[in-house]
């Protein structure tokens, strides 16, 4: 969690937009304690914050992102997504799911519908199984042809599946 807080506050990435809960609850942390750098803005939805990541980026020029827990909430991004990729603007969408890194993931892994759901949307899912992975999918979403990126990241101590 503290190396996504890092590597955004590297992009210059001034706010993420989250739907609140239990999954996702640190990383919220995370960007508190990172001293409001990137700033965690609290959304009532999961479309919402994606929608609210899409003006960012159409506003600003700059990466948009949102962030929500893997599987009903999660594909609430899928709405605003859509914008971002027909309007091709950079959007971040993180999904924190159940899975060990580098393992499966409940709830969203390649044999999974919502996988299909996430790649249609997106220009490239991609699993956190290193801090790596993090800058990958940042030069994915803001590289030209720009468009969203799907990044899943395993909730910390997640059960194996």
């Amino acid at each position: 969690m503290e190396a996504l807080v890092r590597a955004l506050a590297a992009w210059r990435v001034p706010r993420v937009f989250g739907q609140p809960g239990e999954q996702v609850a640190p990383l919220v942390e995370a960007l508190r304690a990172a001293g409001g750098e990137p700033e965690y803005v609290p959304t009532g939805h999961g479309e919402s914050a994606a929608f609210m990541a899409t003006a960012h980026a159409r506003l600003t020029g700059g990466l948009g992102v949102c962030l929500a827990p893997a599987g009903p909430a999660g594909y609430e991004l899928l709405g605003g997504l859509d914008t971002a990729r027909r309007d091709g603007l950079p959007v971040l969408a993180v999904l924190v799911a159940d899975g060990p890194p580098g393992g499966p993931v409940a709830g969203l892994d390649p044999t999974d519908p919502a996988e299909r759901l996430f790649a249609g949307m997106c220009r490239h899912v991609r699993y956190a199984t290193d801090p790596g992975r993090v800058d990958e999918a940042v030069r994915y979403a803001t590289t030209t042809p720009c468009g969203p990126v799907c990044l899943v990241l395993p909730a910390p101590g997640a059960p194996h599946r």
